[in-house]
Parts: C-alpha cells; structure tokens; sequence
C-alpha cells in the first residue's frame, strides 16, 4: 500500500491542483458571467426587436404566492418585474410595502385582489 501511495503521489496532487483551479475559477467567474448576460440579454432585445412589456392600464394582481406567511415579498423577481409594466405601479408598490418589503397591514384586503389607484385610494379613505 505505501509503494502505490509514494508511485503516485504527484499524481494525487495534480488531481487535487485541478480540481483547486477548477472551483477557484467556478466561484470567481460568477459575477462576470452574470453581468455579460444581461448585456447580451440586451442586445438580443435590442437584435430582435422585442421590448419590455408595458400595461396599458395601471394594475396588478396582489398574487398571495409571492408573500410570505408574514406578509413581507417572497419573490423579488415578481416585484421587479410589477414596478417596470407600468409607470404608475413603482408608486403603487411603495404604498403597499414598507422599507422591509412587508405589506403594510390596512392592505391585506388586496392579497388576491387587483391593485389599482381607485382601490389604494378606498382602503386609505377607510
């Protein structure tokens, strides 16, 4: 046994070596990877033609799948995406959450409801 460990124990340590380079660099790439795909996202917008999409009425559904138990917003990808169909729906999601993204309590009759100004404006007139 001692024989094979000392016949290949540079083998062992170029494994060891690869495998060391190959996760430094996994770790390291990430935040570049992730910053050349969102310019490429763009310019496949931008090749493509498409565009984001815009509503054209102000409005969104208050989805209970994208709360937590607590009331504070689980999906923050569904967030973003609710602030940019809309100009008027960024003022909208500052009236219903606070600083911590938790659904301000005189809103919890909207879970599962649209939101739009008409509704914000009768929950604030009571």
């Amino acid at each position: 046994m001692g024989n094979f460990i000392s016949k290949n124990v540079s083998l062992f340590a170029t494994l060891y070596g690869v495998w060391w380079v190959y996760n430094y660099f996994k770790v390291e790439s990430k935040p570049f990877t992730k910053s050349v795909a969102s310019v490429l996202a763009e310019v496949q917008f931008a090749a493509n033609g498409s565009n984001y999409i815009k509503y054209p009425n102000a409005g969104f559904v208050l989805d209970p799948d994208k709360l937590n138990p607590d009331y504070t917003v689980r999906d923050k990808t569904w967030l973003k995406a609710m602030s940019m169909t809309h100009d008027d729906h960024m003022d909208y999601l500052e009236r219903l959450f606070d600083g911590n993204l938790q659904l301000r309590p005189r809103y919890q009759p909207l879970i599962g409801q649209i939101v739009t100004a008409q509704a914000l404006d009768m929950i604030d007139k009571g």
